[in-house]
């Protein structure tokens, strides 16, 4: 074998590797376009986290109360009824097919999920949010806890996080999926309301609509800090109200298996190769 072919091998390994992983993890990356609705305008569309442009995709009949994934689908509920109702949400045409009612006359005001479940809140306790959970197969609504925390102006649930958080009035908090209550983690700075929560890609994106222009913001987790991003325009009259990632995208947060054996494959070949010669 002559210098030159071996100095030939070599970069092609230096080359096939780098360009097979990053094959492999394109599927990994962090989804910009988010799913939104608008309250005021009962509009469903979707929302470029990058800039800000909200596309409608249809006007709702009803007002929805915010979006929430579970299982590859997309749902929600009614804002303030008597006897929620649970959607699944139809990503293409925003049409919304009865899942069922739930068990609890109240009125959801609020509505979102973690990664493994649909949560919701009502205000029916003095004026303080009550956590429930929501069976993403029944509709049926199981209460939590109370969080402890009172209606304030803007209030959102979250989603596509490990954590469960609320954002009301200029703060943001964490709710325990097992009792309800609430845990402070600070405020956003300044006068600044949320009317969306999304973990999208490990950031902590919010729809900042208050005051003044609307835009998407980045929040510190940890602190609750909000830095401003771009304006949010698209909406006409409504402001967002609620946020959710592709639905799809949450199903496997890993490499298919096939991708992982290909890859393997091909580089046990690889450096076999390079080792024999």
């Amino acid at each position: 074998m002559t210098m030159r072919s071996r100095v030939k091998d070599m970069f092609s390994f230096s080359v096939a590797v780098p360009v097979l992983l990053i094959l492999c993890c394109v599927g990994l990356q962090a989804d910009t376009m988010a799913y939104a609705n608008t309250f005021g305008a009962n509009q469903f569309g979707t929302l470029d986290l990058t800039s800000g442009v909200f596309s409608p995709i249809a006007t709702e009949a009803i007002t929805l109360a915010g979006l929430g994934v579970n299982n590859g689908n997309l749902y929600t509920t009614n804002y303030a009824s008597f006897g929620a109702q649970l959607y699944q949400v139809n990503t293409t045409t925003g049409g919304l097919t009865p899942v069922g009612a739930s068990n609890v006359a109240d009125e959801f005001v609020a509505f979102g999920s973690t990664q493994t479940g649909l949560y919701a809140l009502d205000n029916f306790d003095a004026g303080r949010f009550r956590l429930f959970s929501v069976d993403p197969t029944t509709g049926v609504a199981t209460l939590v806890g109370n969080t402890g925390v009172a209606q304030g102006g803007d209030f959102t649930l979250s989603d596509n996080s490990g954590t469960l958080y609320l954002a009301d009035l200029t703060t943001l908090y964490t709710l325990n999926v097992t009792t309800g209550l609430a845990s402070t983690v600070g405020s956003f700075g300044g006068s600044q309301e949320m009317g969306g929560l999304l973990t999208e890609g490990g950031t902590l994106y919010g729809a900042q609509d208050f005051p003044g222009t609307a835009h998407v913001a980045t929040i510190n987790p940890g602190t609750g800090a909000a830095s401003v991003g771009p304006t949010i325009t698209g909406t006409g009259s409504g402001s967002i109200s609620g946020l959710a990632p592709n639905p799809l995208s949450t199903v496997s947060s890993v490499p298919e298996p096939g991708g992982v054996v290909l890859l393997g494959s091909v580089l046990v070949v690889v450096l076999g190769r390079v080792r024999r010669r």
